[in-house]
């Protein structure tokens, strides 16, 4: 059992390293405007996914799909070669945007585990 909850985090921290590198390099190709709905859709789709996939783990699925962007929150200002500029306003925007990231993450992953509970229940 515990080899599998290993396994398990694994698989879900993974796909959250992988989905960050990914979305980082679309981020690139996108308008403005659409800088948010690309990344939150993605962990929201994924996290649905996840969850369905693994239904016992409900959010938790969540929190191990988004802990490696939780991680490169802080670092980000270590990867910039000089310390940046705290604009509060323009921080407050992006820390909105980064909460909405990681709430749909959570949202995703508990609807898909929903949703499969439930399917599971109806034909039992």
């Amino acid at each position: 059992m515990r080899q599998q909850v290993g396994l398990w985090r694994l698989i879900v921290f993974s796909t959250g390293v992988a989905l960050v590198f990914i979305v980082a390099s679309v981020q690139a190709l996108l308008p403005e405007r659409l800088l948010i709905v690309v990344p939150a859709a993605s962990y929201s789709i994924i996290g649905a996914v996840l969850g369905f996939l693994y239904p016992e783990r409900g959010w938790r699925t969540g929190f191990w799909l988004v802990l490696f962007f939780l991680i490169l929150l802080p670092l980000n200002a270590l990867f910039v070669g000089s310390p940046p500029p705290w604009v509060w306003q323009r921080e407050a925007k992006g820390l909105l945007e980064d909460a909405v990231i990681v709430s749909l993450a959570f949202i995703g992953a508990a609807t898909g585990s929903f949703v499969r509970q439930r399917m599971t229940r109806r034909t039992a």
